[in-house]
């Protein structure tokens, strides 16, 4: 017998089996306890209350119940930003970098420890890094599918207007500079 973990006071559902044909057997005395967290429960069960003489529980040891924890998958999503900005300066991954699957019940927690090898002063090279989590709720068994944090090559970009006044830029590999504005194209200096 089993469930997946609710939060909740479980009592599981049994059956009685080898009961002959218009027979009616029950048990009067079983004890479920608390079953509330992921985790195997024993079953007690006094032999002495099965409600028809004309029968016997032939075994009541290793009779248990079992919570499994209930299933959740976080899914993170991906950043970027330039290699040359300090760990400390680099966008932080927070709760609205990944979406979670799953119900985590009100009052609880998965206890996600991100981790991401970008967010350290030890991540000074271009390239892709894994986002991913580890997690401390034993009532929870979580699927963590990984991000992609990528820190990116910059160059500077100078330019000098007409008027002599000189704007340095640093720019994100892949992307446009946006130091020139449209008031400097519609000048003449530069042209779209």
């Amino acid at each position: 017998m089993s469930a997946y973990y609710n939060k909740e006071n479980q009592k599981p559902r049994y059956s009685l089996d080898g009961i002959l044909d218009g027979d009616v057997v029950s048990i009067s005395a079983i004890n479920f306890g608390t079953m509330v967290n992921a985790g195997v429960y024993p079953i007690e069960i006094d032999a002495n209350s099965v409600t028809n003489p004309n029968y016997v529980i032939a075994n009541t040891d290793d009779i248990v119940f079992e919570i499994k924890p209930a299933e959740v998958v976080v899914t993170f999503g991906n950043l970027s930003c330039r290699v040359s900005l300090d760990a400390h300066n680099r966008p932080q991954i927070t709760d609205k970098d990944y979406s979670i699957q799953g119900i985590v019940y009100q009052g609880d927690s998965l206890n996600l420890q991100i981790v991401c090898e970008a967010l350290t002063e030890t991540a000074t090279e271009i390239g892709s890094y894994d986002i991913t989590a580890t997690y401390s709720n034993p009532n929870y068994n979580v699927t963590v599918v990984k991000g992609v944090y990528k820190l990116l090559g910059s160059y500077t970009v100078k330019y000098t207007l007409p008027n002599g006044q000189t704007i340095i830029e640093e720019v994100t590999e892949g992307e446009d500079p946006i130091g020139i504005t449209d008031d400097i194209f519609k000048a003449g200096a530069f042209k779209k």
